[in-house]
């Protein structure tokens, strides 16, 4: 008898301290599980190398998603490979149904660049936590979905989660007040993925397809000259530092290059210190 009680109580223990699966599909909703859930939960972002928008699951991935106890899907046709695939939806999470009605809808021609290869930026733009007060939907979205995960440790989830939603609010603020001492805002952008912080903070941002490891062809530099002519733009925000033809190029014309990651993969800094070099970044390169 006290051996059984021993092994029951053991039995217990074990299922008391595995942690709750929880899989996501980018950097931003990593950070968030990670924060809100702390050591009750595991999460799983797979090492991915370019866009993880446009990223394609091997067989061992997909069972991790598969086996997970949550799913944490962005949205906005983000990681559209979700689609494609067998996964269970009772633990799926779209984390940005409460403002679908906010969702952007775009064209553009299909192109090649990174190692996710042709795409094109159709249908919804996806980087919709790039307005913090979306970023704060999300965040909440997984708070409410990690709750009904694990119950009993509501109070634990909920301070998380107000510590995560203070920290973006803040950078929300801050990018409004930056934003709003500028006069009618136009900048560059490198790429196509600032249409929240565009829409989100009142910022007309005129885009193109360059990368910041390849030199624009002759050509493209003219076309860029032209559109100086008509445009009070005199900043291009970039997705990474640009190789350093670039920059001074850019900077021999008058523009400024000011280095806005769109923080969907991994990367050295937490996303929410990642939107803070930005928003300083922004700061700097408009002063």
């Amino acid at each position: 008898l006290i051996s059984c009680s021993s092994d029951k109580k053991k039995a217990q223990e074990e299922r008391n301290n595995q942690k709750s699966l929880a899989a996501v599909v980018n950097y931003p909703l990593y950070n968030f599980a990670t924060m809100i859930g702390g050591d009750k939960v595991e999460v799983f972002f797979p090492e991915i190398e370019g866009d993880p928008a446009y990223w394609q699951p091997d067989a061992a991935s997909i069972e991790k998603f598969q086996n997970a106890d949550l799913i944490l899907l962005n949205g906005a046709d983000y990681a559209k490979w979700t689609d494609k695939v067998s996964l269970p939806a009772s633990t799926q999470v779209n984390t940005s149904k409460a403002f679908t009605d906010r969702l952007i809808e775009m064209k553009g021609e299909a192109h090649s660049h990174g190692p996710e290869g042709e795409h094109s930026h159709t249908g919804y733009a996806f980087t919709t936590w790039l307005d913090l007060k979306n970023a704060v939907e999300h965040a909440e979205a997984v708070h409410e979905a990690i709750m009904d995960l694990i119950p009993e440790e509501k109070e634990l989830f909920t301070t998380n989660f107000k510590v995560v939603k203070d920290q973006l609010s803040e950078l929300d603020g801050q990018l409004t007040q930056i934003i709003d001492d500028q006069e009618d805002l136009e900048v560059f952008a490198s790429h196509p993925v600032y249409q929240y912080l565009a829409k989100g903070y009142g910022v007309d941002i005129i885009s193109y397809h360059w990368e910041p490891d390849q030199v624009p062809s002759e050509n493209a530099w003219r076309e860029f000259e032209h559109e100086l002519e008509h445009h009070s733009a005199r900043a291009m925000l970039w997705e990474d530092e640009p190789i350093p033809e670039i920059r001074k190029k850019l900077e021999g014309m008058g523009v400024k290059v000011i280095v806005f990651n769109p923080g969907g993969n991994r990367n050295e800094l937490d996303f929410i210190s990642l939107m803070s070099k930005n928003v300083e970044n922004l700061r700097a390169g408009l002063n």
